[in-house]
């Protein structure tokens, strides 16, 4: 699984996580594999690769064998669903479908559901969604309203809990801040 992400100090990266059945727990395990640089810093503009699916899924493949993973025991591929990594033209599902047949492609869920609630919450008026903006913004940058929000919250009986802000990023988020 992959997905790619561009940090606060805009370096373009992917990671990777790959899953395996552990022979020793007897269970299928997920673990951290990998954190990349999809652009390497080079003195030569003219060599800067680009974002697209061949670099991608070269990528990918060089991280795998490059620790003796033979592309044999690749079975399953999962990723976003952005057109790079799962368009039906040259994309890189369709370059691992090419190059490993029988390899099983699938598209995140988390993404899938979030485009699904996405949509759906377009149905909503948009004063829901802001009205939970503007309260996080009420409380963000005052510490006597953020006290006086833990004094209220004792006050109720009820667990303590920050205000969170709904995020256009974190699947489902807005469920989260309500």
């Amino acid at each position: 699984m992959t997905d790619e992400t561009t940090d606060v100090s805009t370096t373009k990266t992917a990671c990777i996580v790959v899953r395996y059945f552990d022979q020793e727990a007897q269970k299928i395990c997920s673990a951290f594999w990998e954190l990349h640089k999809i652009f390497k810093e080079t003195a030569n503009t003219d060599s800067i690769p680009t974002a697209n699916a061949e670099n991608l899924c070269r990528a990918l493949i060089i991280s795998l064998t490059s620790r003796n993973v033979p592309l044999t025991n690749v079975i399953g591929f999962g990723s976003d669903g952005c057109n790079v990594m799962m368009g039906d033209h040259d994309s890189v599902k369709t370059r691992l479908l090419r190059d490993l047949p029988g390899i099983i492609i699938t598209k995140c869920v988390c993404h899938s559901a979030h485009l699904c609630s996405s949509e759906a919450c377009k149905q909503l008026p948009e004063s829901v969604e802001q009205l939970a903006r503007d309260i996080y913004n009420f409380f963000k940058h005052s510490d006597k309203r953020q006290f006086d929000f833990r004094n209220f919250q004792s006050f109720a009986a009820v667990e303590p809990h920050k205000i969170l802000k709904p995020s256009q990023t974190r699947w489902l988020s807005l469920l989260a801040v309500v």
